[in-house]
């Protein structure tokens, strides 16, 4: 039962978590129990070239912080079921650090945030850090917790809304941000009136249909090594491969002449080069899906993204563009499976294998894009530097890839537990799927089991 004490004073202000936030709420208290911290968090990192007006900049984000009830809310941990509760706004939300050298790394700039002092259960569950180089040359973090908004949506609607929010902030003005149409709350809410159990079966039954009756052993093509399938496997590497120049300056025509999206064109690699690695056994993949439109929420911060999967027996003489014809096709397929969170549907298939877990151990993939779009204030200028997830590597024994593009370069980066998987085995899977993308410049009609081959 919720103890009441832990809603006093916010009675008109709190409501049940929703569906997407449920099982990570449950996580989040399970690690904490065992003295462990959750670290599971989207950032974005906006440079700053010119003077900086603090003021102006602190009332931006108090006005963004305001209007958008995840940023501000706290999962109580005596609340059974879970509950979200809205705190008040604060009239300051910004602190300013000064940088310890000159010319600091990312990674020092970002060694000065307040990450660590996320706290779902009593808060912050957002961060604004205003790192100080010197008096011309700032950067701004801004820390999440994913718990409370998703990755590229929530961050690019922060981001948009702040340059509308300062510019206004620095001449006096206010800013015309469009009205909300609903709350998170309302969509907590209608999200699990949507769920309910004639939906739910009939979601259930879909998904049924997608996935391998039995736990997929390798889902990867490269196997976890042994006794590395549990929930801490111990230390992070990331491996990166990148674009060579002549095939990403191609890109766009590759993606025109398919029509596809980087997104799926990618995606269709990583399966093509497992597909090679696995000797021709079926391969999966899992993939963020935004479902923020059939609630009205397009202009919503919050977690509207949940794993969707990809399940694919391909024949050994599938063609490279075949193959992206039907990771296309169920890509768009799999939105409307959207709304049934992804852990459900694994704890219901596989209990024997994963119990309680959030994921099987199927390869994770997303698309960061840090070039948003650059602005200018007066003499100042501000262009976006990073846009990442920054996550406990044990949040399921999979592969996490990412296609990074900044600055008209692309790369691959996969982030893996040295514990469960070997780095040749994770170079050979990006170098493999880098080769995919150049089969379907080249030669579309060439065999995905055979991408290793000349």
């Amino acid at each position: 039962m919720t103890d009441q004490n832990a809603l006093q004073g916010f009675a008109d202000h709190s409501y049940r978590v929703s569906a997407l936030q449920e099982h990570g709420v449950l996580q989040e208290r399970d690690i904490r129990a065992e003295g462990r911290r959750q670290h599971d968090q989207v950032q974005l990192v906006l440079r700053f070239d010119g003077p900086v007006d603090h003021e102006a900049l602190n009332r931006s984000l108090t006005t963004i912080v305001g209007r958008h009830q995840p940023l501000r809310t706290i999962f109580p941990n005596q609340c059974d079921p879970p509950m979200a509760v809205v705190t008040p706004p604060q009239t300051s939300y910004l602190v300013v650090a000064e940088a310890e050298s000159a010319a600091p790394e990312l990674d020092e700039i970002l060694g000065l945030g307040h990450q660590d002092s996320i706290d779902i259960q009593s808060g912050p569950t957002a961060c604004f850090d205003l790192v100080v180089v010197t008096e011309v040359e700032s950067y701004l973090i801004i820390s999440i917790d994913h718990l409370a908004a998703d990755g590229v949506a929530s961050l690019r609607l922060i981001a948009a809304e702040l340059e509308s929010c300062y510019r206004a902030e620095v001449t006096g003005r206010r800013a015309a941000l469009p009205a909300l149409a609903v709350s998170y709350g309302d969509f907590a809410t209608a999200h699990r009136r949507r769920l309910g159990p004639e939906n739910r079966r009939r979601l259930v039954a879909e998904w049924r249909g997608r996935l391998p009756p039995d736990v997929p052993e390798p889902s990867l093509a490269l196997a976890p090594r042994p006794g590395a399938t549990g929930d801490e496997l111990g230390a992070a590497e990331v491996e990166v491969v990148e674009l060579p120049r002549s095939l990403d300056d191609r890109l766009r025509d590759i993606r025109g002449s398919y029509r596809v999206t980087n997104f799926q064109l990618f995606m269709a690699a990583l399966l093509g080069a497992q597909q090679t690695i696995a000797g021709g056994d079926g391969v999966g993949a899992m993939f963020p899906v935004d479902i923020r439109s059939p609630y009205g929420a397009e202009n919503l911060v919050g977690r509207f993204s949940d794993l969707s999967v990809i399940w694919i027996e391909p024949p050994p003489d599938t063609t490279a563009e075949q193959l992206l014809t039907e990771v296309r096709a169920r890509i768009l397929r799999s939105h409307a499976l959207a709304d049934l969170p992804l852990g459900e549907i694994v704890r219901t298939y596989y209990p024997q294998a994963y119990g309680r877990s959030r994921f099987p151990p199927y390869l994770f993939f997303s698309v960061r894009q840090p070039d948003l779009r650059e602005w200018t204030a007066g003499a100042l200028r501000v262009a976006p530097v990073d846009l990442a997830q920054r996550s406990r590597i044990h949040l399921h024994p999979g592969l996490k890839v990412s296609l990074v593009t900044n600055q008209g370069l692309a790369r691959l980066e996969c982030q893996y537990a040295t514990a469960a998987y070997p780095a040749d085995g994770v170079r050979r899977l990006l170098t493999l799927a880098v080769e995919y993308v150049r089969r379907l410049a080249d030669r579309p009609d060439s065999l995905t089991g055979q991408l290793g081959t000349a």
